[in-house]
């Protein structure tokens, strides 16, 4: 416990490095040659759940934790809710700053009421005659009472045992009949039209035209690969992420297009889509839905009446963007929500500072 004290009295001093040089003469550490080896048969969210009991015990935030074990927050945030499998090293590290052994991270036993039953509602999920109802994932957030997962486990240990592996062979089989009987269906529609269909000679050709195909010889590489690339919606429409242990970056996957600076004729959707994949990433699930449904609906109002030897982007930023703020100001704005992962401060700690093209020469090889 006193190096809990010296964590708690460091931080609100302000200060953000934590000498640890001699955290291994005070603290149990876990061997590779001993029975906690290797981390595969361990569940991540009892581990999770251990580690977030001692560090509300240890009364550190998740920040405060990432800077003494050198660990984002976002990450460790992650860790406490079972979704990266902890490493034994970060959890040595970890168990060293709380003050406690890493055995009592490992322990078989859930620490306290509350994670039981969490643990013990997650698990039910997993039991094949829930999967079988085909119901949505349920999300224990802290705002549900435990009195109603005390509620939920005992309705779950009511349920009498049954095997439904014969009922869920049984649904595959019947999606297998009827994904045949389509093919069945559509050889027949084919034969009948001598496997021509118009319409979709009309959108191929288009399509082909588009990306410089002349109709004569082979489809190389270059035209497939721009082919698809415009069925998607080309590199305008196309979000990209980044995610690393300590830092993550949403971006578009195109470049910042200097040529078109000023033009009012760039594309934002690909910088829209990339910032509603950060909320997703963050855990603002409802708030991303919002601007996706804004974009896709400008998207249909601004292309549904567009022929196919127009150009994609036949219209003003500015009005686009308009037309994504109208949507999003008739959508019902999500209020109840909060993220799941805690934001890095405004002002960057020593160790996210970039190292100097100095510093970066020097220890070049």
């Amino acid at each position: 416990m006193q190096t809990q004290s010296k964590v708690r009295q460091m931080f609100r001093r302000g200060n953000g490095s934590i000498p640890f040089n001699n955290r291994k003469n005070e603290h149990t550490y876990v061997v590779t040659s001993g029975p906690y080896s290797e981390t595969a048969g361990l569940d991540p969210l009892l581990v999770g759940f251990h580690v977030r009991h001692a560090r509300r015990q240890a009364d550190l935030t998740l920040a405060q934790l990432g800077t003494a074990v050198g660990k984002p927050g976002p990450y460790l945030s992650q860790l406490e809710n079972g979704k990266v499998e902890p490493r034994l090293g970060v959890l040595n590290d970890i168990a060293a700053a709380l003050g406690v052994s890493t055995q009592d991270l490992l322990a078989p036993d859930a620490p306290d009421e509350r994670s039981a039953l969490e643990l013990e509602v997650h698990r039910a999920q997993q039991d094949p005659r829930y999967m079988a109802l085909g119901l949505d994932p349920l999300r224990v957030s802290a705002k549900v009472p435990d009195e109603m997962l005390r509620h939920l486990v005992a309705l779950y240990r009511a349920l009498p045992a049954r095997d439904v592996s014969g009922e869920v062979a049984l649904q595959r089989q019947r999606a297998s009949d009827r994904a045949r009987a389509a093919n069945l269906t559509l050889r027949g529609e084919m034969r009948e039209q001598h496997n021509y269909f118009a319409e979709i000679e009309l959108v191929a050709g288009a399509a082909l035209s588009a990306v410089g195909y002349s109709g004569r010889g082979p489809v190389n590489e270059r035209i497939l690969t721009d082919l698809a690339a415009g069925l998607v919606g080309w590199l305008a429409y196309t979000p990209s992420a980044n995610i690393g242990d300590r830092i993550c970056i949403f971006e578009a996957v195109h470049g910042t297009a200097p040529d078109i600076v000023g033009q009012d004729v760039a594309n934002p959707s690909a910088l829209l889509l990339s910032g509603a994949m950060m909320l997703r990433h963050v855990g603002l699930v409802k708030h991303a839905s919002v601007i996706e449904t804004a974009l896709e609906r400008t998207l249909l109002d601004f292309h549904r009446h567009r022929s196919l030897d127009e150009p994609m982007m036949a219209f003003r930023t500015s009005a686009f963007v308009q037309h994504i703020l109208h949507e999003i100001e008739g959508l019902p704005l999500p209020e109840d929500e909060t993220p799941t992962l805690e934001f890095w401060p405004s002002e960057p700690t020593d160790d996210l500072r970039p190292p100097s093209r100095r510093t970066r020469r020097a220890e070049t090889p």
